[in-house]
């Protein structure tokens, strides 16, 4: 108590070098605390379910197509469930958008469409009411819905009576039977949740449209049910030849919500602020060195007065640990505000968590930062203070000696700071570069001047697949006649932005580059006719489409130059054709080659 009772005198006796320690320490551990926030809640916090160690994601997988991680179709999905044994719980979730009315103008929500099993999976309950039975999955059974809690607080005030009355989703009475909790966004990004309704009749086991997680039998390894599920694929390959290359991946939680990019993107920005701090730490000790040639007759006089070395060393770093605590709790604040700031900055969906928070293991990770960063930047000092030479400290009147060990110190605490200053500019400098690169990459459109809505006309009011052609033309044409508008257009899904995206493996059976019957992922989306002029995507050959490519007319479509270039190379693919694997016997024949457009990342062709 008496040496931190010293060590406080000695710093409000000297105010400026007092700030500049404490503000120093504080901006390193300050950074460090805020980064480490992100790296727990996206790598260390548990997810908020009930056994985040035993469920995992199912996934698809295509070695041929080099396809890592998949969606799955609703009758492989259904073939687990029947053939597998690892599992407790075999659940699946699609997506789908509603448009909710009745209550106020229309309102449309993204939703999912969940099976029963899901939630019991996840180890997820319903914050009132219940979730689905395992009856409304099959066809026939009467609408029910569930409401996502933010959905259910932002428009129904949090009514607890809402549980039972009916609400109208795409022009269908349907009857409120649960209020989904927030965790569920975490698979899901949904506010309305409807069954997930098999109809085996009318499912195509090619069409891999929906995600499915399974909850692993107590005792029951990853490892084993990774074995069991790559025996159920070969057998299903057999029974269904048309799914004889694709495979069985399971993932876990981390590997499903956290991307290779992300967990990289962090784990360097987290090697980055420690950094920052080691350099912290080797300015603070060169200050703390620096100072001590000013206080060598102090430590002279309290060695001749019989002081030992270890009674020396524990002042120096009690001294050294109460500046570090008093920048520790300003670094702890200010990572509470940048913590804060952070959730307001990232974008939708960047991080696999809602929110970046302060928890128990944050704590003591500042804690333990704290103590370790008074520690590294107080030993150098104290233990060089603490050897000093009572007898050349006399006879060179308490003055510094050049070449001493101190000021050889100093200078390699300078060299280390260099040098790990010289590391965190190169490194920044190529994630400038990167950044700079990135941004003067060709997207192959223009997106001055565009603004985008979604619209989900209701099945209920527009059935069939020849009703809402009619609906988006005379919204189109509507659009058109707004003054100021020089064009509009549909597309199922724009760059960078909302809508389905949608990849399938795709083949010609004509003339082409690749060997017979090759299949290649495809991104496909449907598009009206003038898309490509609203966007600026140039058209390079053949035609664009046109009001008379309607259901009725033989099937078409358009290519990307670098999907022209793939299957044939640079012969012409006007009037060649593409067939899917999910319908081998429907050729779409090319009218079109427009210029190569950047979809879903920047960095990705």
């Amino acid at each position: 108590m008496n040496d931190i009772h010293y060590a406080v005198r000695k710093m409000r006796n000297d105010p400026l070098f007092t700030c500049t320690v404490v503000l120093t320490v504080a901006l390193a551990i300050g950074a460090n605390i805020a980064m480490f926030s992100v790296f727990n809640a996206v790598l260390l916090r548990p997810l908020p379910f009930s056994y985040p160690g035993r469920v995992v994601q199912v996934a698809e997988k295509n070695d041929k197509l080099h396809l890592a991680n998949f969606g799955s179709s609703v009758l492989n999905f259904v073939s687990w469930r029947e053939q597998s044994n690892s599992f407790q719980e075999l659940g699946a979730v699609g997506y789908a958008n509603f448009t909710l009315t009745g209550k106020g103008d229309p309102e449309q929500v993204s939703g999912n469409l969940l099976s029963p099993a899901l939630m019991r999976a996840l180890g997820v309950k319903p914050i009132a009411g219940r979730a689905f039975q395992d009856d409304e999955e099959n066809p026939g059974t009467a609408p029910v819905a569930m409401i996502g809690e933010g959905l259910w607080k932002r428009e129904f005030g949090s009514d607890s009576g809402l549980v039972g009355r009916t609400v109208t989703l795409n022009g269908v009475a349907t009857t409120v039977v649960g209020i989904a909790p927030a965790s569920l966004n975490l698979i899901s990004g949904g506010e309305i949740y409807t069954p997930l309704v098999i109809d085996r009749g009318k499912e195509i086991r090619l069409d891999h449209e929906v995600t499915t997680f399974g909850l692993l039998k107590r005792g029951v390894s990853f490892q084993q049910a990774q074995a069991e599920m790559n025996s159920v694929s070969v057998r299903m390959g057999l029974q269904y030849p048309e799914i004889r290359d694709w495979g069985v991946r399971l993932l876990t939680l981390t590997d499903t919500f956290v991307s290779p990019q992300l967990k990289l993107g962090v784990v360097v920005l987290l090697a980055a602020v420690l950094f920052v701090l080691l350099i912290a730490c080797a300015n603070i000790a060169n200050i703390l060195l620096a100072r001590s040639v000013s206080r060598r007759t102090e430590i002279g006089m309290r060695r001749a007065m019989g002081a030992s070395q270890a009674r020396l060393i524990r002042q120096m770093l009690v001294e050294s640990l109460t500046l570090c605590c008093s920048g520790g709790v300003l670094g702890l604040l200010a990572a509470l505000s940048a913590t804060h700031l952070l959730n307001g900055l990232f974008p939708a969906a960047t991080l696999p968590v809602p929110i970046v928070g302060m928890d128990g293991r944050i704590a003591c990770f500042a804690i333990a930062i704290t103590l370790v960063t008074g520690v590294l930047f107080g030993m150098v000092p104290a233990w060089q203070s603490s050897h000093t030479d009572v007898n050349e400290l006399i006879r060179s009147g308490g003055r510094g000696i050049a070449g001493t060990p101190g000021s050889r110190l100093r200078k390699a605490l300078a060299s280390l700071e260099l040098a790990l200053a010289t590391l965190l500019l190169i490194g920044a400098g190529l994630l400038i570069r990167s950044l700079v690169n990135l941004q003067r990459v060709q997207l192959g459109f223009a997106s001055h001047g565009l603004i985008t809505f979604q619209l989900d006309p209701p099945p209920s009011k527009y059935p069939g697949i020849g009703s809402a052609p009619h609906l988006y033309r005379r919204v189109l044409d509507s659009l058109r006649s707004i003054p100021g508008v020089s064009g509009a257009s549909v597309s199922s899904g724009i760059p960078f932005g909302a809508g389905n995206y949608t990849t399938h493996p795709m083949f010609t059976t004509g003339p082409a580059i690749l060997r017979p019957a090759a299949l290649v992922p495809v991104d496909w989306r449907i598009v009206s006719p003038g898309y490509f002029k609203v966007m600026n995507i140039p058209l390079l050959r053949g035609r664009d489409f046109t009001d008379a490519d309607d259901n009725k007319a033989p099937h078409i479509l358009i290519v990307s130059q670098a999907t022209a270039k793939t299957f044939w190379g640079d012969a012409d693919p006007i009037g060649r054709t593409l067939r899917r694997s999910a319908d081998p016997n429907t050729p779409f024949t090319v009218v079109g080659v427009v210029g190569d457009v950047r979809d879903t990342a920047l960095n990705q062709e």
